[in-house]
């Protein structure tokens, strides 16, 4: 395989230099991050995975964090207590209890449910923050656009 920076037929490594995954030989390898090496079988062998998959975009549902005052004050104006509340929305007493109190976790299903009898907020969409990356500064190492033109400037 030829080395895809100099062109010599020696390139047995995968480096990732300024985002792109290319082939390169011994003498090139350091102008990037090396994941991996070449087998002749035109697979790569990673050392370890450098790029990971995002779900950025993907907007999710939270529990709203005050859950159990919500839940609290809405049974209360049912004026119902902890028992007639339980047989109302079909669970047990001891959930209840631990839910006003934030002992335990309100699953999403359940959270549904009492927003649903209750017609009170409990779940709510969380739109992903998009972060704005600084540019970065110029490296100290060559770039394929440097070996281009040094390659025009000695022809």
């Amino acid at each position: 395989m030829l080395c895809e920076l100099c062109g010599k037929g020696d390139g047995i490594y995968h480096s990732i230099i300024e985002g792109s995954s290319v082939v390169v030989c011994k003498s090139c390898k350091n102008f990037g991050k090396i994941v991996g090496d070449f087998s002749p079988v035109g697979t790569v062998v990673k050392e370890k995975s450098v790029f990971k998959k995002s779900s950025a975009n993907i907007p999710s549902e939270e529990i709203c964090p005050d859950f159990a005052a919500k839940i609290r004050t809405a049974r209360e104006k049912l004026g119902k207590n902890h028992q007639e509340f339980a047989k109302f929305i079909n669970e047990k007493i001891s959930i209840i209890h631990k839910l006003e109190t934030g002992q335990i976790e309100l699953s999403l299903d359940l959270a549904r449910k009492l927003e649903r009898l209750l017609k009170i907020k409990l779940v709510e969409i969380v739109e992903p923050e998009i972060l704005e990356l600084p540019k970065e500064k110029k490296s100290e190492s060559f770039t394929i656009g440097d070996f281009i033109k040094l390659k025009n400037k000695n022809a």
